[in-house]
């Protein structure tokens, strides 16, 4: 058995076969990944951050609105979004081609930490080779989302990091460490739980170091930097630190509801992906094996999956499971790997069990990019055709009537139809309004959408329409009764070359200018009774919340 090197030895070449397996994961992880490419309507509420932003009116939602309000949780995402838009280019394909770079980043970066914590370098292969093989990896690492960012940056930071000399740290090293962290802060806010966990872990790391004190400089000075010049901006600009999103998703529901939902979550990751038995090896290592490394890997995937089950899990399919999905693998791969003569079927029944469990969850979603609880992906050959297309008519189509200008719309979901067509929104769950995210109603809806606007509010913030994505009940289970008399209309747009598409939009605030579009292109359509609508949906099995009844308590 080859001796387990020290926390102070460095990994030295490895070997060509290994560095030919690496190339292949990391090309076959790319074509994969492209190949599942797809994007999400989130996406799009960065990218109308960005475009406003080139357009001068600094990252805001809706142009003259005061104050601003943050509703992305993506700083640094949204700053890259500004490129090719500034380009005069549609960011979707830049975006999720930048997607697939940094994936092939993260399982480089992910076989560099595994190096410096695997006995040899096949672990360090399998271990990136596992990551690759995860299906919920490969779906985003495009969707158009920040979080292959967060992951590259998170693991970035965690390889260096453990490349450091406990006793001379190369300043080089340390730097890049710092920056890292900094890019995963203004990434994801979020990215401070891995981040207190390893600048505990590299507190206690040099304590001996030479020059203690400027390696602790070395280390701390250009995150600070970058992040307090960062969050200085943000409240001069915001007039608050925290992003508006924390209220609409954090500040609702009680926190025994949310923890509920996170465990409920973090288990059926565990369970889908064949993680739950294999977490077992962690506590079989014997204690002689176990490094520092190790013990920093383990506590920051504890630390991670503790914020999970405080925020409540997400309605996306195991998203929060990537950024430290590398960590998680490595830490696996290293306790199967110290189990003495046991190590090789470890190894082999792990890797059997997380390939397994990525093959069987593909399948069960039709191997495309979304799992329960998420949006259907675009046609991937032109993945933002298909929204580009609808809200882009709707847009031409409204221009045509004077005054529209002076709408306001609300939407169940506002990332493309906002940045297609720049109407002014007014998010019915408070993702983009500071007075629906802290003072709307709450209900058990899910994760995200807990907070609604009541109709009186939307009336009184002007809200001329209210789409509701072609279900005629759709604002019933927020609204209920309040909604009786409300006029409904089927709305016609053209689409060009003779095609239409409709629209059903709930009339709120009269205008002359609808008027005439309605007069003109709508008709008017029965609005089903809240006990219609509510036995139907559940007659399908579908979630239905009950308007009126009393709000679960708050935190």
């Amino acid at each position: 058995m080859v001796p387990r090197p020290s926390d102070a030895s460095r990994p030295g070449r490895a070997p060509l076969a290994v560095r030919a397996g690496l190339a292949l994961v990391v090309a076959a992880a790319c074509a994969a990944g492209w190949r599942l490419r797809w994007v999400l309507d989130d996406a799009f509420i960065s990218f109308r951050y960005a475009h406003n932003a080139v357009l001068g009116h600094g990252l805001v939602f809706n142009p003259g609105e005061s104050p601003p309000v943050e509703g992305y949780t993506n700083f640094l995402w949204t700053a890259i979004a500004t490129l090719p838009i500034a380009l005069g280019r549609d960011p979707v394909l830049p975006m999720l081609a930048l997607g697939v770079a940094l994936c092939a980043a993260t399982l480089l970066a992910t076989f560099a930490l595994a190096r410096r914590c695997a006995e040899r370098p096949a672990h360090a292969l399998l271990a990136t080779a596992l990551v690759a093989s995860s299906y919920t990896f490969l779906c985003f690492a495009t969707s158009g989302l920040e979080t292959m960012l967060q992951c590259a940056l998170v693991t970035g930071a965690f390889a260096l990091a453990a490349g450091l000399d406990a006793r001379a740290p190369a300043a080089w090293r340390l730097v890049a460490v710092s920056l890292c962290g900094a890019g995963a802060l203004l990434t994801r806010l979020d990215s401070a739980v891995p981040g207190a966990v390893l600048a505990a872990w590299l507190a206690w790391r040099l304590r001996g170091a030479d020059a203690r004190g400027l390696a602790a400089a070395r280390l701390l000075a250009p995150a600070a930097a970058l992040v307090g010049a960062w969050l200085a901006w943000t409240l001069a600009f915001y007039g608050e630190l925290l992003p508006n999103t924390w209220y609409a998703r954090e500040a609702g529901l009680a926190l025994a509801t949310r923890a509920a939902r996170g465990l409920r979550y973090l288990g059926g990751f565990a369970l889908d992906y064949g993680v739950a038995p294999a977490l077992v090896l962690v506590a079989w290592v014997p204690r002689a094996a176990r490094t520092p490394r190790q013990a920093l890997l383990v506590a920051t995937v504890l630390a991670w999956a503790a914020y999970v089950v405080h925020a409540g899990g997400d309605y996306m399919e195991y998203r929060f499971a990537v950024p430290v999905l590398p960590l998680l693998t490595t830490a696996l791969v290293v306790a199967a790997a110290a189990l003495g003569r046991a190590a090789n079927v470890a190894l082999a029944a792990l890797a059997v069990a997380l390939v397994a469990g990525s093959v069987t969850h593909g399948l069960r979603n039709d191997g495309s990019p979304i799992g329960e609880g998420r949006l259907a992906p675009a046609d991937p050959r032109a993945p933002a055709e298909p929204f580009r297309t609808h809200w882009e008519a709707v847009r031409r189509t409204v221009e045509r009537y004077a005054g529209s200008e002076r709408w306001r719309w609300t939407l169940p979901a506002l990332g493309a139809a906002g940045y297609y067509t720049r109407f002014h929104l007014v998010d019915l769950h408070g993702l983009t309004d500071r007075a629906i995210a802290r003072e709307g109603r709450v209900a058990d809806i899910g994760p995200a959408h807990d907070k609604y606007a009541s109709l009186a509010t939307l009336r009184a913030r002007g809200v001329t329409f209210a789409n509701s994505f072609g279900d005629p009940c759709h604002y019933r289970q927020f609204f209920g009764a309040e909604l009786d008399g409300a006029a409904l209309h089927q709305v016609a747009f053209d689409l060009g070359e003779g095609r239409r598409t409709a629209m059903l939009l709930l009339y709120l605030t009269p205008d002359p200018a609808a008027d005439r579009l309605l007069a003109e292109r709508g008709r008017r359509v029965a609005l089903p009774s809240a006990a219609q609508c509510a036995a139907e949906r559940r007659a399908r099995g579908e979630h239905w919340i009950a308007p009126g009844e009393p709000a679960r308590e708050a935190d």
